[in-house]
């Protein structure tokens, strides 16, 4: 098991992996990766939803685009395999699928059927 937040042996094995970041004259620095990363492993490992990240970590929503751009990039596969974490690729894998569905509302002709129509007389 993976221990959290990642060692520096553990960071030392995926940084490599990581474009240095460009100093922004403007707009909110962007988070160090390594915080990311602790973040995104903490929701694979405990098969967490994204809304229940702990405090500690960046912003949910932040992790969660990155986690996002680097699924689709191939990056997050690169760093599980690197921290030689075959069980949580599955779950990378099954959250994606997960996330992109949805729990589709209530259609409007269950509604409407439910509903007792009136009856309409002429005059």
């Amino acid at each position: 098991m993976l221990d959290l937040p990642l060692s520096d042996d553990a960071w030392a094995r995926i940084s490599h992996l990581f474009e240095p970041v460009p100093n922004k004259r403007f707009g909110r620095p962007a988070r160090p990766p390594r915080e990311i990363i602790n973040a995104i492993l903490w929701i694979l490992t405990r098969g967490e939803k994204w809304h229940r990240l702990p405090a500690t970590f960046p912003p949910s929503q932040t992790c969660y685009i990155k986690w996002l751009q680097w699924r689709r990039s191939g990056l997050m596969s690169a760093i599980l395999d690197a921290l030689e974490l075959a069980e949580c690729a599955a779950a990378s894998s099954d959250a994606m699928a997960t996330t992109a569905t949805t729990e589709e509302p209530e259609t409007r002709e269950g509604q409407e059927a439910a509903q007792p129509e009136e009856s309409q007389t002429e005059a």
